[in-house]
């Protein structure tokens, strides 16, 4: 722990060596070709043929996929080849994926050694990792034949990963040497009668925009648009929703149906509009939240964004219910001079306190001519904040003093929304409603165990979010360490319900004694109403021996 700030070289070590994962548990979704999972015809659109060294006509592609044949790659017949010619088709992850894994049936052949014939053909399955490709498969002086043409989906034909994750697969052809002469049948083949290539989304769909009628201002009863821009780098956009005070209210699909038949099979960017009956909605605010989930079944959530429906007036453009004057008028059990155009004001908008304190939320109830209404019973409810579908609670009602204040203590840690509101008679509508987000101060932190330890061992990094209340449950705690001179991410580990995490690694391909540095993030996204917040830096020495 006390080698200080990695040197040049040793950040240099750690942009080679530490291959850490960016995202755990990261979801999937496969891309089928040929054939799908009941055996029916599909396009082999998710890939794309390529050549290299290759003159005009040294290599032919032929696509029978969508009508129940093959995707097939071939080196031409009759002719010499003066380079390493390699022809291929290739499914390459799109960027914010990588291949998990794959099944391909396939079939090879290669021309076989003659006499008095200098080449050495080949053909297979070739993996791409990182800018190097591995080929498995036949060549002239290897084998001659893999799998069954006869027979597409003989099991002599499926082959599955030898390694990953992958940038790319491959089905390619090749002379092998800088010089091939012409063999007497064609050279090399390769075909692909179906494939399942398995794309882990390493990226969740990026925070959306909203905006439209219905959180530009306060909207009278009846249809207002809400509008939810959403973007996704990886699979694309497979649906947004919509939920109205932490209910379920509207669910969009973007339209891609499995089986996915491209390696980016939804839209990477959409704007869905929602319309939402502010009618059905009582007069006050409001909230609006919602989901996107990406084809992999990664979901951001969104919100939740306030939004306020006016009273109804005359001026409305349909008619509405409107409550019966003789309730309008009722004074609250307490002061007779409770009216309903009372107005309730908060003496602020947002509360930051410490850890275990209790916040205190003030304000007054008053006439719209300023006299302050005493006795006024007011209700109070509390709304969780960064939690999974919130359902707003009801806290101890609270009753103004002579001056019309009062006081509502908030006790517990975490983020909540809390509404007063002033109800003048038993089943009638507010008054009046102010709300309040309170939340409390979090602090990170992170441990490593051990904080020097030798090449082959595991590294436990744990630690603890503080302050987020219930909101801690299932926060996402990045965690970054410097590569390349930069803190970079190379984990993710979920906090449980008392705001503990733990992230494991084990170095396994140090070359050199390395100092790292690590520490913990928690961001600031749609829906978590805390800034960003970060551990200290904390050093793990590693010794290759």
């Amino acid at each position: 722990m006390g080698k200080g700030w990695l040197s040049y070289a040793s950040a240099a070590a750690v942009g080679v060596c530490l291959t850490l994962p960016a995202v755990v548990h990261a979801k999937t979704y496969s891309v089928w070709s040929c054939r799908g999972p009941a055996g029916e015809p599909l396009s082999a659109a998710a890939w794309t043929s390529t050549t290299v060294n290759a003159a005009a006509g040294d290599v032919t592609f032929a696509d029978t996929c969508a009508q129940g044949g093959a995707l097939s790659v071939s080196l031409a017949p009759g002719r010499e080849f003066s380079s390493a010619v390699v022809g291929m088709a290739a499914l390459s992850a799109p960027p914010g994926t990588r291949i998990a894994g794959y099944r391909l049936w396939r079939s090879l052949a290669v021309a076989p050694p003659q006499f008095l014939r200098s080449f050495d053909y080949g053909a297979a399955v070739a993996e791409s990792a990182g800018g190097a490709a591995v080929p498995y498969g036949c060549s002239t002086w290897t084998c001659t034949a893999a799998g069954d043409p006869g027979d597409p989906l003989a099991p002599a034909n499926e082959v599955t990963q030898r390694r990953a994750p992958l940038d790319a697969v491959r089905l390619q052809v090749s002379c092998e040497r800088s010089w091939c002469q012409r063999p007497d049948r064609t050279p090399a083949q390769a075909a692909l009668y179906r494939a399942q290539v398995t794309l882990e989304d390493l990226e969740p769909p990026a925070a959306p925009t909203v905006s439209g009628q219905l959180v530009d201002g306060p909207v009278a009863p009846g249809a207002a648009v809400l509008t939810v821009s959403a973007w996704d780098r990886g699979g694309g956009v497979e649906s947004v929703s919509l939920s109205i005070d932490g209910r379920p209210a509207q669910t969009a699909s973007t339209g891609c149906r499995e089986p996915y038949v491209t390696a980016v099979p939804c839209p990477t960017s959409v704007a869905e509009h929602f319309r939402v009956d502010a009618g059905a909605l009582t007069a006050g605010h409001h909230t609006a939240s919602g989901t996107v989930a990406d084809a992999a079944g990664n979901v951001t959530g969104w919100g939740p964004v306030e939004f306020e429906v006016r009273a109804p007036t005359v001026a409305d453009p349909r008619p509405v219910p409107v409550t019966p004057p003789a309730v309008l008028a009722a004074p609250a059990p307490g002061p007779a001079q409770a009216l309903r155009a009372a107005e309730l004001r908060l003496a602020r908008r947002s509360i930051v306190h410490g850890a275990g304190a209790t916040a205190h939320v003030t304000g007054t109830l008053r006439t719209p001519r300023g006299a302050p209404l005493a006795g006024a019973r007011l209700e109070v409810t509390s709304l969780d904040l960064g939690v999974d579908d919130p359902e707003p609670r009801p806290l101890a009602r609270v009753t103004t003093d002579q001056r019309g204040r009062f006081t509502v203590p908030a006790r517990g840690d975490g983020a909540r929304r809390i509404t007063v509101a002033f109800v003048p008679a038993a089943g009638s509508a507010p008054a009046a409603s102010a709300s309040v987000t309170v939340r409390t101060r979090l602090r990170l932190s992170a441990e490593p165990h051990p904080g020097s330890l030798v090449k082959g061992r595991t590294l436990t990094l744990q630690g603890r979010l503080r302050g987020a209340g219930p909101s801690a449950r299932g926060a996402i705690v990045r965690v970054e360490s410097i590569v390349n001179g930069r803190w970079a991410p190379v984990g993710v580990a979920r906090a449980r319900a008392d705001g503990r995490y733990r992230w494991r690694y084990r170095f396994v391909h140090l070359t050199r004694d390395t100092t790292f540095s690590f520490r913990t993030v928690v961001e600031s996204t749609p829906g978590w109403p805390w800034p960003v917040v970060r551990s200290e830096r904390q050093l793990v020495d590693v010794d290759i021996r």
